[in-house]
């Protein structure tokens, strides 16, 4: 990490409310440093749509915080830039990376100027597209449960080189695929209605309809569906919409090489990468996400889930914030 010579470790939760607001959304909170630099705050939320579980479990965020630092100096010791300069147990100063229009129209929020900064210095400035990118080398969560029918598949015999070799559930891809995703909000309220208006109706009898929703508020499972009905999940993009807002083949190859070196990283210490999402600025090259447990799966060969899926299989909050100390504690060479 880039050295702040100290300053940055007796930072609080005061001065950082003192800082002008970024952005917020449901797991980071980002505020104005100045001089082009933001401090991040990890929020411990976690979310899974495959499971519709979505709770705060605290504590979380320091295993996410700790994990991240190490993969950030990973990817730094092979020349893969990140915009996070120095992370402690509570914080990330980093380099900002202006969000997207699209973020904030999501998040209900104003576009943020750096006050202390001329328009050419804000022109130069890293920019963040509305897409996430998901690296994965087996198949597993939204690929395997949105898919269907492509486990026990194989690849087709005229390829050059995978030819009938075997696609299966929760098995090893062929090669590493890179996909990228347009960020969707959590949850979509008039889609939620309409969605939970059409199953009352089909309940009921009755005929969906946009008047149908205020006469069915007071049904008693209104409040139970809704939730439900109004999640949403992020879409894959053709790589020729995704190359409107980021230099797909750039990002690419930042993505496969960052996540081919955290790979290789994890199996010096027994653990098999599965998959990760990241987040790679507009010119393809510079990282600029969080990198932890809550992004990615991981197992160990001997000690099995590190990652989300031991919360999204019905695990406890504790086993989560466990699992996640676990992971980073073998990262960085012992367990605490």
């Amino acid at each position: 990490m880039v050295s702040t010579d100290g300053w940055f470790r007796g930072f609080t939760e005061a001065d950082f409310q003192g800082l002008p607001l970024v952005i917020r959304g449901e797991s980071k909170e980002v505020r104005y440093l100045g001089n082009g630099q933001v401090v991040i705050k990890f929020l411990p939320s976690i979310y899974s749509f495959t499971e519709n579980r979505c709770a705060q479990v605290p504590g979380s965020e320091v295993p996410r915080l700790w994990a991240s630092s190490i993969f950030v100096d990973v990817l730094r010791a092979v020349g893969i830039r990140h915009a996070y300069r120095e992370v402690t147990d509570q914080w990330v100063l980093a380099d900002l990376v202006m969000p997207h229009a699209a973020e904030f129209r999501k998040y209900g929020l104003p576009a943020f100027v750096p006050p202390d900064l001329d328009t050419a210095a804000i022109a130069a400035l890293p920019k963040a597209p509305p897409i996430e990118i998901i690296v994965k080398q087996f198949l597993t969560g939204t690929t395997k449960h949105g898919c269907i029918g492509l486990a026990d598949t194989r690849v087709r015999e005229s390829h050059p080189f995978y030819a009938g070799m075997p696609i299966t559930a929760e098995g090893a891809f062929p090669e590493m695929v890179v996909r990228f995703d347009w960020r969707n909000p959590l949850r979509d309220q008039k889609r939620g209605e309409q969605v939970t208006v059409q199953i009352v109706d089909a309940l009921e009898g009755a005929n969906a309809t946009e008047k149908r929703i205020n006469a069915v508020r007071d049904r008693a499972y209104w409040q139970q569906l809704l939730p439900w009905a109004s999640r949403v999940a992020d879409q894959m993009l053709p790589d020729q919409i995704a190359d409107w807002f980021i230099d797909v083949a750039k990002a690419r190859r930042t993505a496969f090489l960052a996540a081919k070196t955290i790979a290789e990283f994890l199996a010096t210490k027994d653990i098999v990468f599965y998959d990760l999402c990241m987040f790679i600025a507009e010119d393809g090259g510079l990282v600029y996400g969080e990198l932890s447990p809550d992004c990615g799966r991981f197992r160990h060969l001997d000690l099995g889930m590190l990652d989300k899926d031991v919360w999204r299989s019905g695990g406890s909050s504790d086993d989560v914030v466990r699992k996640w100390n676990l992971l980073a504690s073998l990262m960085s060479g012992g367990v605490r």
